[in-house]
């Protein structure tokens, strides 16, 4: 697989300079292949969402360098406008950013900005509201909308400049269950049938475990772990231990192990933890632990 976006011993300090100051992102390395979906996760001020916002140029590294196709996106004449339309970013909370008269115009604010024809933006329009399921609202104010249906316009203003990596800061924050659920869902069907790079950033590893195939754990700043969804959880005592809110699943199991030590409390779903804990019945012949 090949990267589509690289980080080589990248840094970056907010007021440098200042006593007692540390760096936000410490010496991270990374590569993001084409298509993956990858969750990346960590606690409130784990430098997260910094990282993210230097892959498409908005922050630049104090150390290191930012690849995007192998190209340093800082070199000496590198298009960084190119840049930000290739790597899509959207913020947390995007609807605080719309703006224009009706959904139309802010669904195709970034499309004009890339100098397409009329028609061509006709076509991303529809197409990205169609698949946020905005289409009846195009000609409306994107006031009048709902919380969800503005962040469904938001996050369809990005995907009409369809970029190859899109990347999502806390996409649900603050959405119900029900919203929480269409947000995701939204995000893997694009993945699925683009076939673009998704990068979301979390803090909620029951999401996590169910929509990403790859997880990069941040830690102060720097990588704490990085591999599959199973991979991660086998350090679920870990995780919990530099703040992350694991699965209620999980706790469970990891409390069940410490009477079972051969119960496997790696499981993040209901279905998975039901067959471990099966087994563990069925190995000793008798009520679990």
């Amino acid at each position: 697989m090949s990267a589509v976006l690289r980080a080589e011993n990248i840094s970056y300090t907010y007021n440098p300079g200042i006593p007692g100051s540390k760096p936000a992102v410490d010496g991270v390395s990374l590569e993001i292949g084409e298509g993956e979906f990858i969750a990346v996760i960590g606690h409130t001020g784990s430098g997260k969402s910094t990282l993210i916002q230097h892959f498409n140029g908005l922050l630049r590294p104090q150390k290191g360098r930012v690849l995007f196709d192998g190209q340093d996106i800082w070199a000496k004449g590198y298009d960084l406008r190119a840049l930000r339309f290739g790597v899509g970013l959207v913020f947390q909370y995007p609807e605080y950013q719309l703006f224009e008269e009706t959904v139309y115009k802010d669904i195709a604010f970034g499309p004009t900005n890339m100098s397409l024809s009329e028609q061509e933006i006709h076509r991303r329009v529809l197409d990205a509201a169609g698949f946020v399921g905005a289409g009846q609202y195009l000609d409306s104010s994107p006031f009048e909308l709902s919380g969800g249906e503005k962040r469904r316009v938001a996050i369809a203003g990005v995907l009409a400049m369809e970029p190859r990596v899109l990347i999502l800061d806390e996409p649900a924050a603050g959405l119900d269950p029900r919203g929480k659920k269409a947000a995701f869902e939204l995000i893997k069907n694009y993945h699925e049938s683009k076939g673009a790079t998704v990068i979301v950033v979390s803090h909620s590893m029951e999401d996590v475990a169910e929509y990403a195939k790859r997880v990069i754990v941040i830690n102060r700043g720097q990588v704490f772990c990085d591999g599959s969804v199973p991979e991660v959880f086998k350090r679920a005592r870990e995780l919990s231990d530099i703040g992350l809110s694991i699965p209620a699943v999980t706790s469970i199991l990891l409390r069940l192990k410490e009477g079972c030590p051969e119960l496997n409390a790696s499981c993040y779903d209901i279905t998975s933890a039901a067959d471990a804990i099966a087994a563990v019945m069925k190995e000793r012949g008798a009520a679990l632990c």
